[in-house]
């Protein structure tokens, strides 16, 4: 399943809708403004919550929180580096390796690939684009893409 990610050009916060093959919107993302620190809240088609984003507060360095239904699935925490951002994810039993700031990096489970995630370039807007290897892991690889991507934007 290929999921698009585009963030919405001209919001006054970050705003990405998500949309699937055929160009017909699956998730929106919104945050929340104003708030301290990032709260991203991803909706199904329906307008129904299913996940959040949240950025924690009192680090050092940035931590974003994955949750549904209010309880804590994982984490990104960004690492001190010197010459490239690096980070550490701890969501599920999944792995990420490539170039994650680059964004071209693939999410394994024991051996079974997950998702493949890479941005499009030359683009108004950032655009993703999410290729998940079942459909019933779409949503929260959708969940930790937003995570990824809200590190990044705290550089």
């Amino acid at each position: 399943m290929k999921l698009y990610i585009k963030q919405k050009a001209f919001s006054w916060t970050d705003s990405f809708s998500v949309c699937d093959e055929q160009g017909t919107v699956c998730y929106t993302v919104k945050a929340d403004w104003p708030r301290l620190g990032h709260q991203l809240y991803i909706y199904d088609a329906a307008g129904q919550e299913v996940g959040l984003v949240s950025e924690k507060l009192l680090t050092w360095l940035p931590v974003f929180e994955i949750s549904k239904n209010g309880r804590t699935l994982g984490s990104v925490r960004r690492e001190w580096s010197f010459l490239r951002p690096r980070y550490t994810v701890d969501y599920k039993d999944w792995q990420v390796q490539g170039e994650v700031f680059g964004w071209e990096y693939t999410v394994s489970s024991r051996g079974r690939q997950v998702a493949t995630i890479c941005k499009e370039l030359f683009t108004w807007t950032d655009s993703y684009v999410i290729e998940t290897a079942e459909e019933q892991d779409a949503e929260e690889v959708l969940m930790l893409v937003i995570a990824i991507d809200a590190a990044n934007c705290k550089n």
